[in-house]
């Protein structure tokens, strides 16, 4: 009985390692004709339903990478614009806090000098 077991066992594990064989070869069949065509988002020859979702899959991660890629310029680029506001406020306040400290200083000499 256990032998049996094993002997299923065995052969499911080899059928197991054909299916993933034979996806991975074609995936990289695929990944050939996206290389050697000049657009990665172009139309791959649609010989079954299996390889219409491999090319789905292929052109959604790619669009997806560069939406992120796009997110992440867009929020970066605001980061650094806030930080330049935030800088040049920074140096507007500063200016402004010290032309006041000046004034004040000002005043209390002639207050002074006036007494």
């Amino acid at each position: 009985m256990s032998l049996a077991l094993d002997d299923l066992d065995a052969e499911i594990r080899v059928m197991q390692a054909e299916k993933v064989e034979r996806q991975q070869q074609q995936v990289c069949e695929a990944m050939d004709q996206v290389r050697l065509g000049r657009d990665p988002f172009g139309c791959l020859p649609m010989q079954s339903q299996s390889s219409l979702e491999l090319h789905s899959a292929i052109v959604e991660h790619y669009s997806n990478r560069h939406q992120i890629g796009k997110e992440i310029s867009s929020v970066s680029r605001r980061q650094a614009r806030r930080q330049r506001k935030a800088k040049a406020k920074g140096a507007d306040y500063a200016d402004r806090n010290t032309s006041s400290i000046a004034c004040k200083l000002s005043k209390r000499k002639r207050r002074q000098q006036l007494k």
